[in-house]
């Protein structure tokens, strides 16, 4: 089983092409880190496998993708996994990447 490193630099490589082609972003820096940590409203640490961030008007919109490089579609445990670790970060926009699918549900 892979532990999913290439893929989550696979994911950063896309997305940031993504971003670095919006006219938005010629104004601004946006750069995607790997495995950032983010305290929630209870100063547990969570980790995510990618997050970036940027301000427009004045509202900072804030973006994280959980990468899963699994053999079989992701089960909506996972999802519900990650909506239980965003629960209590405010403003954090989630994304999930997967390279096989999901399954019924998910």
């Amino acid at each position: 089983m892979s532990d999913g490193k290439d893929y989550e630099q696979f994911v950063k490589s896309l997305q940031q092409a993504l971003l670095d082609s919006e006219k938005f972003s010629e104004q601004k820096n946006i750069e995607i880190e790997i495995n950032k940590k983010i305290l929630d409203n209870f100063g547990i640490e969570r980790e995510f496998d990618l997050y970036w961030e940027y301000e427009l008007a004045g509202v900072t919109y804030k973006t994280v993708i959980e990468c899963k490089d699994y053999a079989s579609r992701v089960s909506i445990e996972k999802i519900d996994a990650l909506i239980g670790k965003i629960r209590d970060i405010p403003d954090l926009k989630p994304v999930f990447a997967t390279k096989t699918g999901y399954q019924s549900g998910a």
